[in-house]
């Protein structure tokens, strides 16, 4: 009804016979909305009768362009902007400096909305000031809606707050242990030694542990304060937070990161490395051609959105 003034619309009621009912709040000019349309545009149209027409056409001109530019910003949004497993929106400062303002608005505008899952609290200012981060090489900022932005090695983190948190969960056997913070869930079985892979794989998702070096039931947590372990092929103990440093691993995104752990400690950090006293050596594989008992737990992180 945007193209039919309330004359018009009052007319073709009148025409047809038909009854309608008003709110009453519709006059209440304490609301900004009924000031405008009450006394605010009809002085204007009284002084400029083709205004209404005029702005209805702007609105439908802006319409369009919008529609266009929403268009290109979804191109561009696939290939500047990525998420983390945990939701948290990744953006490349290099290529994202590239790019007209006009679409980095959208864009910022966009991923907000995506971690957050609304526009509320997403005003100008707000955009203006990540907007400025992502100029910077380093920096964070605290934004409204309990949003956080941060630069670090050349990408800009937003997150909800300090980012996602995985809840302890114990596994149970060769049941899916599902992990809903980052949309995965974590399998294991018991497989012939013969048929690990214990070959390395960058980011690897699957793992072969030997079983008779773990101790007690194993969980899925996230990284706490303190952690250490053994990484492979390592002499010695390692804290967390120096591996996930040596490895450039985003400070953002750590605490999204599972780690598999039994009774001692540390197991497998996910994707990234297992400790040292789980490993499944070349030995052991061996050994299974002579002693049918001796096997290896296969331990996978399938992904279900990501």
């Amino acid at each position: 009804l945007l193209n039919f003034n309330r004359a018009q619309i009052l007319d073709y009621l009148r025409a047809n016979k038909l009854t309608y009912c008003e709110d009453s709040s519709n006059l209440d000019e304490s609301f900004s909305r009924n000031h405008i349309r009450q006394s605010i545009l009809p002085s204007i149209e009284k002084r400029f009768p083709s205004a209404p027409e005029a702005v209805l056409r702007l609105g439908k001109i802006q319409a369009e362009e919008s529609h266009y530019l929403d268009q290109l910003t979804e191109n561009r949004f696939g290939r500047l902007v990525k998420f983390s497993p945990g939701g948290a929106a990744i953006i490349n400062c290099r290529r994202f400096t590239g790019e007209p303002v006009m679409f980095k608005r959208r864009l910022i505008r966009k991923a907000l909305e995506r971690v957050s899952g609304l526009l509320q609290n997403i005003d100008y200012d707000t955009i203006e000031r990540i907007l400025e981060l992502s100029t910077t090489s380093s920096g964070a900022s605290s934004l409204s809606g309990g949003l956080r932005a941060k630069v670090e090695r050349g990408e800009m983190f937003i997150s909800l707050g300090a980012g996602v948190r995985l809840k302890k969960v114990a596994l149970s056997g060769s049941l899916k242990t599902h992990l809903p913070e980052i949309a995965s869930y974590i399998k294991m079985k018991e497989i012939a030694a013969s048929e690990a892979h214990l070959a390395r794989k960058r980011n690897g998702l699957t793992v072969y542990l030997n079983p008779s070096a773990l101790e007690g039931n194993l969980v899925v947590r996230s990284a706490s304060t303190g952690d250490s372990f053994r990484p492979l092929g390592m002499k010695g103990a390692k804290s967390l937070g120096d591996f996930f440093t040596d490895l450039k691993v985003p400070t953002p995104l750590r605490r999204e990161i599972p780690l598999l752990c039994d009774r001692r400690g540390i197991v497998w950090v996910a994707g990234y490395q297992i400790a040292d006293r789980v490993k499944l050596d070349a030995n052991a594989i061996r050994k299974h051609h002579k002693n049918k008992q001796i096997g290896a737990l296969e331990v996978k992180i399938v992904r279900e959105k990501y």
